[in-house]
């Protein structure tokens, strides 16, 4: 498979629970640069902070039926909730969008399930899912959560390739499971939220076939 590798687990994998060492509907994920991942725990209704190479989560946030989570350039967290219909940031708790009840005024949300932050700090929120990532060099990075893979656009292409999963659905370390969301660190790495296996994978994705804009 074009750019592909194997993925391991580095977070959950321990079955669908609540303990520090397992998952349970996992929607989003953000790192930092310290590559501390941040995740949003949906069913646990916690947001979970996972140190890099530890085998266990903390939580840092309980009680929020989470759905999205963005990180800005001064590395403050911003979570959104389905439940008050809100986006905060951490620490602090401070409301910075919604908090009004459901509605579409401009002073409520309905169901914000996707959060960006620019540069500039200015706050975007959807309220559908947007499950795409794009790199510097202008590839984009799309879950497609129904055939259980990942696909990659080149820039300029007229046509994606899968690079990860698309060998059905299951829990081998080139399956997938209805993934949800994914993210890249400051290495390149590609983390995929692996909604049904209660776990996030990490890939390390080869590039190197990829030069003069095609992939081999």
């Amino acid at each position: 498979m074009p750019g592909a590798s194997s993925g391991h687990v580095v977070a959950g994998g321990n079955g669908n629970g609540n303990q520090t060492n397992q998952l349970k509907y996992v929607t989003k994920i953000v790192i930092d640069k310290n590559e501390t991942m941040f995740i949003c725990d949906r069913d646990n209704k916690r947001v979970q902070r996972w140190f890099k190479d530890d085998n266990h989560g903390q939580t840092i946030i309980a009680n929020i039926p989470c759905w999205g989570l963005a990180m800005d350039n001064q590395e403050t967290l911003y979570i959104s909730d389905l439940e008050k219909h809100q986006v905060t940031k951490w620490l602090g708790d401070q409301i910075v969008a919604g908090g009004n009840g459901h509605g579409q005024a401009l002073s409520q949300l309905g169901e914000p399930v996707d959060i960006f932050i620019d540069r500039n700090q200015s706050v975007f929120i959807a309220d559908f899912s947007n499950d795409l990532v794009v790199d510097q060099p202008g590839t984009v990075y799309v879950v497609d959560s129904i055939n259980h893979r990942i696909i990659r656009w080149l820039k300029g292409s007229k046509y994606g390739s899968a690079i990860i999963g698309g060998h059905g659905i299951g829990s081998g370390i080139a399956q997938l499971a209805y993934p949800e969301d994914l993210q890249f660190d400051k290495q390149g790495n590609l983390y995929v939220v692996d909604l049904n296996n209660n776990r996030v994978q990490m890939f390390t994705i080869d590039k190197s076939s990829c030069a003069k804009g095609m992939c081999k």
